[in-house]
């Protein structure tokens, strides 16, 4: 594919497309063995675990499998996926956790840096995780006034959420600051968190966060950076307003009250018209993200968040930044 830009315009466009690919496909019959499309699934390894119990070798189980389907070809693994298996149970003989654990450990004695913490919780389980290299905290070291966290990535198989911080550079390339895991969605839990981080980052606090709007976690951003400006992730409340509002329209008009370069009195002005037009004004949710309004309208963060800011070209970096996450 060769993309150039349109002089008249500046906009780019697709010059030449090629849809014919530049090597041989492989046969058919060997796209099941590719690395990408081997997989053993949950039954077949427990088939697997009960017949190596009662002392029957790989290879025996590999043709029991092989002769239940109809033949090698239609086995969606190999032999050697299943010695793997086999090797990563008995690596994880002492339990998961102490892997994990055992792992930053390795990591700590090549980086002098890594900072790894974690809590125990009821039964002795662990129930919190933060750890952090040495490049993540130089990155936060130069790039860390404005910080962002998301605990919207999904949760491990083991239900601890996952959840990054990160940021964004000079060339407003995303980077990481640090990574936690965290098993109860609490204030507490999010306090400890936090903690850890400034720890981590030797007292260092952002100067704004900008997260999903999580209660637990507001309260935690309070207690632990109560100097920092707590603003509302863009990309979350466009998702909400199309699922509580259902009207493309609004959803755009809504995104144009958030985003656009008004004054205080130009945003109400636009807000006032939009929730009359659509009939939104006494809409519960549509009021309570109006309450809100100086955590997501760029017309009140203006006002507030630079205001303390002296300096010309910290003003100007940290709205860009801002304007990455909105």
């Amino acid at each position: 594919m060769l993309i150039k830009p349109r002089d008249s315009t500046g906009k780019w466009y697709v010059s030449s497309f090629v849809d014919n690919h530049n090597h041989d496909l492989l046969p058919a019959k060997f796209v099941e063995y590719l690395p990408s499309h081997r997989k053993i699934s949950d039954v077949d390894i427990a088939h697997m675990d009960s017949m190596r119990q009662v002392g029957i070798s790989i290879p025996k189980i590999y043709e029991s499998i092989a002769a239940q389907v109809g033949g090698y070809n239609r086995v969606s693994f190999t032999k050697r996926d299943m010695y793997n298996k086999v090797r990563w149970h008995r690596a994880l003989q002492h339990g998961d956790v102490n892997v994990v654990l055992s792992a930053l450990a390795n990591a700590a004695r090549v980086d002098d840096r890594m900072f790894w913490q974690y809590e125990v919780g009821i039964g002795n389980h662990m129930c919190d995780l933060f750890w952090s290299d040495e490049r993540s905290q130089e990155d936060y070291k130069l790039f860390g006034d404005v910080l962002t966290f998301d605990a919207t990535y999904g949760q491990s198989k083991y239900n601890l959420l996952v959840i990054v911080f990160f940021g964004v550079n000079h060339h407003n390339q995303t980077c990481v600051f640090g990574t936690t895991m965290v098993f109860y969605e609490s204030q507490a839990s999010y306090v400890w968190v936090l903690t850890k981080f400034l720890e981590c980052m030797g007292g260092k606090s952002p100067t704004a966060i900008i997260t999903d709007g999580d209660r637990s976690m507001c309260l935690a951003i309070q207690q632990v950076f109560p100097e920092a400006h707590h603003r509302l992730y863009a990309w979350h409340l466009i998702r909400n307003v199309t699922t509580n509002v259902c009207n493309p329209r609004f959803t755009f008009l809504f995104r144009h009250c958030m985003l656009a370069n008004f004054e205080v009195g130009e945003f109400e002005m636009h807000w006032q018209i939009m929730v009359e037009e659509y009939g939104t004004s006494d809409h519960e949710w549509v009021k309570d993200l109006y309450t809100k309004k100086s955590s997501w309208a760029m017309a009140y963060i203006r006002g507030s968040f630079f205001a303390g800011i002296r300096t010309t070209s910290r003003c100007e970096s940290l709205h860009a930044k801002l304007g990455h996450f909105f």
